[in-house]
């Protein structure tokens, strides 16, 4: 009685699906991360705005990466925080841009871009994205009683320098590589492999 009726075809295609979906994230709480930081340009879409995007945030969410997207709900689902880390001042689109991806939970994505609309005054690493990180996690703890560090904390950004600073302050940190749909999933298992 514990299968109500057969499984099979189109049933095994969406449990195999859902299974798929859940790994990520299943490793990631293996690994003991909690929080997500991930880049706007060429990670989260699959374009570089340069800070100049003209045309509407519907249009710019249009080129949304399923993959880092359906990362991401799984992971706010689940219970870790997440933020948008980016160089963009555009930090006003990518807020219209978040709101329509993640209609139920953008209000709970920090978004720390170079707009000027933030600062970073404690002891970590100034360089790369690490005043992005630590400025989200600071809100994160203050708004939601979040209890993030550098351990429980992963990148993902399309660029190595970035990715280079996070290792060297003891963030875990995945590179984004467009042409590799693997790349994540490669990225988390190697994380794990360091834990275990």
């Amino acid at each position: 009685q514990y299968f109500p009726r057969c499984v099979g075809g189109n049933d095994l295609i969406r449990i195999r699906v859902l299974i798929m979906r859940a790994w990520p994230i299943t490793q990631l709480k293996l690994t003991g991360i909690n929080f997500i930081a991930v880049d706007f340009d060429l990670t989260l879409v699959d374009t570089h705005t340069e800070g100049r995007w003209s045309k509407t945030a519907d249009d710019l969410a249009e080129h949304a990466r399923p993959s880092v997207l359906q990362l991401l709900h799984a992971a706010l689902n689940e219970g870790f925080h997440v933020a948008i880390v980016t160089l963009s001042s555009q930090v006003a689109l990518i807020a219209d841009v978040i709101l329509i991806l993640f209609p139920k939970t953008h209000h709970l994505i920090p978004i720390r871009g170079g707009d000027g609309s933030w600062r970073y005054r404690g002891v970590a690493s100034l360089r790369g994205k690490q005043p992005h990180i630590a400025s989200a996690v600071e809100e994160l703890s203050h708004c939601y009683l979040a209890q993030i560090d550098r351990r429980s904390t992963l990148l993902i950004d399309d660029d190595a320098r970035n990715i280079s600073d996070a290792l060297n302050s003891g963030v875990n940190a995945i590179l984004y590589s467009p042409t590799d749909p693997c790349c994540i999933e490669r990225g988390i298992s190697a994380l794990l492999n360091c834990v275990g």
